[in-house]
């Protein structure tokens, strides 16, 4: 068996490289050619067909071989994902719960640093009383009315960078959007729909008439049966 995978390879290579001398000979003479008047077109044509006879060659040579590695690439990635779907199963169970887990912690820690906010406007609202009231007490009235109308001490919430709370493993935030309402959407975020004008163009051609859109036609070649 392996002496005759041996040959069949050898035999593959040997016909690889005499196709492949074939067609970069025809590249060299299509990119030498011109089409410039009927006889240089039926040697452009009579090209084609040399091409077309060597597409098939190539095709009927190489598609058994892709189709069998692909018939075995398949066969593979089925085993793979029968052996692995229980660990990304297990995978999916577990991340969300060390996320929630994580999660909690931080809401927990946003909840007192607020309680120490609110403690030090609640000392700093008293603090601010108690010298009015002193200033009053000594006559100050104008200096009690001052502190009184004062603003109000607000000291800022720094948001705390949280890192993980648990050994192992690593956090991220990943900031992710959902679309209310598509026609509220800016102009720059709007994508026109490519397939659906295309659609259009090929149904009703040089009839076409959708603003902002330039309709054209190419000639394509074809090679005859």
């Amino acid at each position: 068996m392996e002496i005759t995978l041996a040959h069949e390879r050898d035999t593959l290579s040997m016909e690889s490289q005499d196709m492949a001398r074939r067609t970069l000979s025809v590249l060299d003479q299509a990119r030498v050619t011109q089409v410039v008047d009927e006889q240089s077109g039926k040697r452009a044509a009579d090209l084609l067909t040399v091409i077309k006879a060597l597409r098939t060659q190539v095709n009927d040579t190489f598609d058994p071989i892709i189709k069998r590695a692909h018939e075995t690439h398949k066969e593979a990635i089925t085993q793979k994902k029968k052996i692995e779907s229980p660990l990304v199963e297990a995978e999916e169970i577990v991340k969300p719960r060390i996320a929630a887990y994580q999660d909690l912690q931080e809401q927990k820690i946003r909840q007192e640093e607020e309680r120490a906010r609110q403690d030090a406007i609640k000392r700093a609202e008293e603090s601010r009383l108690a010298d009015a009231v002193a200033a009053e007490q000594v006559g100050m009235n104008e200096t009690a009315e001052s502190i009184l109308e004062g603003p109000a001490y607000a000291p800022t919430l720094i948001a705390s960078r949280v890192g993980s709370t648990i050994e192992g493993v690593s956090f991220r935030k990943l900031w992710k959007h959902k679309i209310l309402d598509p026609r509220l959407l800016p102009e720059e975020y709007k994508m026109p729909d490519d397939k659906k004008i295309a659609r259009v163009v090929r149904a009703l051609r040089e009839q076409t008439n959708i603003p902002g859109v330039h309709v054209y036609a190419e000639s394509s070649v074809t090679t005859r049966e």
